[in-house]
């Protein structure tokens, strides 16, 4: 018997999508809970972790 995977992200930011999309990689079903309701197009802070680059570059996420 499969069994359903089901995951809760709280936060849409660097690291919510990277959770997220790690999840949903492996066939979870993932909810983001995100307290603003309109989602950023953009990193809301003027930089950017070297480590978090490196997690979107294995996601085969490339920044804009």
């Amino acid at each position: 018997m499969k069994i359903k995977k089901q995951v809760i992200v709280a936060g849409g930011g660097a690291a919510g999508m990277i959770a997220a999309i790690s999840a949903r990689r492996i066939g979870a079903e993932v909810t983001i809970l995100e307290r603003n309701p309109q989602f950023a197009h953009r990193a809301l802070s003027n930089f950017t972790i070297e480590g978090t680059l490196r997690f979107f570059e294995k996601l085969g996420i490339e920044p804009k």
